[in-house]
Order: structure tokens, then C-alpha cells, then sequence
């Protein structure tokens, strides 16, 4: 239905955080094009029942799965729900219907299965091991979560709904045509989405805001258009008016770490900001050491590596198996429950310790070194982790100035000849420590 597809734009197209991550560079914004799809040629083949279709589910299926693992519940619900149609609607053929919806994935997955097995030794990511695995209190794991889901709606859809609910008192509310704007594939796409906010609960939800709300928001916002095609004008205007207010305001008020959650404009901080300047981090270090075989140890293993071209051990371990695993309990955080340990580190011939990145402004670094360095509060901060048995005699700081304003600090771990030589040039400074 046209009408129901336009309102869902309006929502989508207003709402700021999928707004945000559609034009951002993460698997996101594929992962929501690829549910959208899917649920498309789902109801394509409820509609009609072409062959043709089920192949498209079928392919859109798998890349769905090699995308993100955890789009494997909302694949087992689809072809649930196929089962389910065919027998409820007696049709025939169905063993052949569900062999060609199969088949895509079989043919295109198990080869990567039979790879995945041998080279990582395991079927199951290894951020299933850093993000879900964990001896961590379930029920704040829980609470975490169920906050994450309920604040998404209270924000962008707590107000027009108080709004509705006011003007329903004394208006009629709604001149709602089942025939016109009822959704046959509407009971699907609720175990969709209610499965994933299930999902998301039981996870703890996420740090980075509302990332894992956008695959579903599509076919929220579908699920939602129909009711909202359906009121009268007067509602209609009034709906449409919070919306547009309410998005308008979360965008202009939540600019830093609210509710758990790093906000959009935080995000994008930590890339850019001079007193953050993860870029310029990467740059920097691959302008001093790029011809080297040094190995740096960081919290945010994303934009420092890729920039700085460096072998890089992720201290989180969501690319590290080991970390993954066996590291120390961290934070409850989605995403940081564990941290490399200092013995690990030097185990894998770290030389450089970034940690998250501990930038300092270059009028102050006087004033930090006589509060940080010799209390140790700056190897803690550097290596959370860090227990009072593996804690050294003696340290040494290394110094990075990485932008005009803000020098990086970082735990200088085993020796390197590009870091004495660049020391000895004046690029960087080392600072040794004796705490006996």
C-alpha cells in the first residue's frame, strides 16, 4: 500500500539515529536493507507465491547471516513463517518451496562454515565469546538491556503517544479502513521485531546509540504505519507534529554519554575532536614508526590501526580469541566486559600500551606528569586491568604530541629501535619511572 509505505519514509526519514547510521560506515545500514528486503519478498510470497520469490528470500537470507550472525533470528523466523503459511493455507509443494528457499544459504554458507571451523577453530564469532559469554550479574546484564529497548521508544515515541492519548479523551481518534490499511503479513513481522527486542535485552542492548535498533526500525516503522495511516486529520497532524518535535529535540539535547550510551555527535569525537583525534593518532604513528615491526596494544581497534598501519592487539577482545576468552573482568559495558591482561600483553610482544586513548593538552602536561606518573594513576588508566601483582618496579611513559594542542600518552611496554631512534630525534618523549 502506497500510504503505508510513505508514512513509513516519514518516520524513518525523520528519525535521527537511523538518519545517522544509514549514512555512517559500519554493516548497519546493509543489515537494515537486507531485513527490509527479505520481509519485502516475504510478503511477495504471501501475496502471490512465485517461485521466484522464495529463491530472492533465499539468497537475501544468507547474506543476512554472512552480514551478521545474529540475522540468523530473523532468517529462522521467516522460514518459520513460511512453514506455518503453507500449512494453514494447505498448499501444495511445499517440501520443493522450502528446499529453494534453503538452498542459497546451504550452497553459499557451508563452504564459509567448513573454512570458519578450520581457521578460527570455531563456528561462533568471536564477539559471541566478548559480548555474551560472560560471568557477569544477569540481571544488570538484563535491567541494561531492557533500558536501552524502552529509552529508544520513550524518546522518540513517548510524546505523541501522551499527545494521542489527551486528544483520543474528547476527539474521535481514528477513521481507521481494515480494508485498506490491514497488513496480512503483519503477525510476522511483530515476531520480528519482538524477537529482537528480546535479543537486545538479553544482551545488555549496546553502548554506541540505538546501533542495533536500526536493522528492525524499517519494519517498526512499517508495523506502525498502518495505524497511523489510519487516524483523522486532527490526529494525524498531531502525531506527525510530536514526531517530528521529539526527534528534532533528542538530536539537539543528547550530544555526549547519556542513559549508558554514546550519542551520535560523541561518535563522531573521537574520530575528529583535537582532544581525541583517533585519526590523527593512526596518522601520527605511521608517520613515525611505518617502516617498523612495532605493535601497539588499544581499547577502540578501529580507526587507530587502520590509519597507523600497525600490527595491533584489540585489549576488549572482539578481534582477539584469547582476550575473547580469558581476559579480566572489566566494565559492564556491552562490548568492554573484558581486558587483556599486562602479562598477556607482553606475552604477545607488545611494545607500545595506547589503551583508550589518553590525550592530554601540551600546557598540561607538567602539571600531569607530578600527578600521574609516579601515583601510577596513569598506568591504570592506560591498563585497567593492570593488578597490583604485575605492576612494575620500573616504567617508562611514552609521550606522542599528535596535534598542536594535545600530546598522547601511552605505556612504552618492551623496547623498540623505532622508538628509541624517533626519542633520540625529538619526535617523541620517553619518560622513565623507578617506583622503589
Amino acid at each position: 500500500n502506497e500510504t503505508i509505505g510513505l508514512w513509513a519514509l516519514v518516520l524513518l526519514g525523520f528519525n535521527y539515529s537511523f538518519s545517522s547510521y544509514v549514512t555512517g560506515g559500519l554493516e548497519t545500514q546493509l543489515q537494515a536493507t537486507l531485513f527490509t528486503g527479505t520481509f519485502y519478498f516475504f510478503c511477495r510470497i504471501i501475496r502471490n507465491g512465485k517461485l521466484i520469490n522464495y529463491l530472492i528470500v533465499g539468497i537475501l537470507s544468507a547474506f543476512i547471516t554472512f552480514n551478521r550472525p545474529d540475522g540468523l533470528l530473523m532468517v529462522g523466523i521467516i522460514y518459520l513463517s513460511l512453514l506455518v503459511n503453507h500449512v494453514v493455507h494447505h498448499k501444495t509443494d511445499l517440501l520443493k518451496k522450502l528446499l529453494l528457499t534453503a538452498m542459497p544459504g546451504i550452497i553459499l554458507i557451508t563452504p564459509w562454515l567448513i573454512w570458519k571451523a578450520d581457521f578460527y577453530g570455531s563456528l561462533l564469532p568471536n564477539t559471541f565469546n566478548a559480548k555474551v559469554n560472560i560471568e557477569i550479574d544477569k540481571v544488570k546484564i538484563l535491567s541494561r538491556g531492557a533500558a536501552y529497548v524502552a529509552s529508544f521508544f520513550i524518546i522518540y515515541f513517548g510524546l505523541p503517544t501522551i499527545i494521542l492519548m489527551i486528544h483520543s479523551i474528547t476527539k474521535k481518534m481514528t477513521q481507521f479502513d481494515h480494508a485498506k490499511f490491514t497488513l496480512p503479513e503483519i503477525k510476522p513481522l511483530l515476531f520480528v521485531v519482538g524477537g529482537y527486542l528480546l535479543y537486545y535485552v538479553y544482551i545488555g542492548g549496546d553502548f554506541m546509540e540505538y546501533r542495533f535498533m536500526i536493522p528492525i526500525l524499517p519494519l517498526i516503522m512499517i508495523g506502525l504505519s498502518p495505524y497511523i495511516a489510519g487516524l483523522s486529520k486532527q490526529a494525524l497532524r498531531l502525531t506527525t507534529a510530536t514526531y517530528l518535535f521529539s526527534s528534532i529535540l533528542y538530536m539537539n539535547l543528547f550530544t555526549g554519554y547519556k542513559y549508558g550510551l554514546e550519542s551520535i555527535p560523541l561518535l563522531r569525537s573521537h574520530i575528529h575532536a583535537p582532544h581525541e583525534d583517533w585519526r590523527g593518532i593512526g596518522l601520527t604513528l605511521n608517520e613515525l614508526f611505518n617502516d617498523s615491526d612495532l605493535t601497539i596494544a588499544v581499547s577502540p581497534a578501529g580507526a587507530i590501526p587502520y590509519f597507523s598501519k600497525l600490527y595491533t592487539i584489540d585489549m576488549l577482545g572482539l578481534n582477539d580469541r584469547n582476550v575473547a576468552l580469558y581476559g579480566e573482568p572489566y566494565r559492564d559495558t556491552p562490548g568492554h566486559f573484558k581486558m587483556a591482561s599486562k602479562n598477556y600483553l607482553e606475552q604477545r610482544g607488545v611494545n607500545i600500551i595506547i589503551g583508550h586513548p589518553l590525550m592530554i593538552h601540551k600546557k598540561h602536561m607538567d602539571e600531569f606528569r607530578d600527578r600521574n606518573y609516579q601515583s601510577q594513576n596513569a598506568l591504570r588508566r592506560l591498563l585497567p586491568s593492570l593488578s597490583k601483582e604485575e605492576t612494575p618496579y620500573e616504567v617508562a611513559m611514552l609521550e606522542v604530541p599528535v596535534n598542536d594542542s594535545y600530546t598522547l600518552v601511552t605505556w612504552y611496554l618492551n623496547k623498540h629501535a623505532a622508538v628509541e631512534k624517533a626519542a633520540e630525534e625529538s619526535k617523541v618523549r620517553i619518560v622513565r619511572i623507578d617506583y622503589v
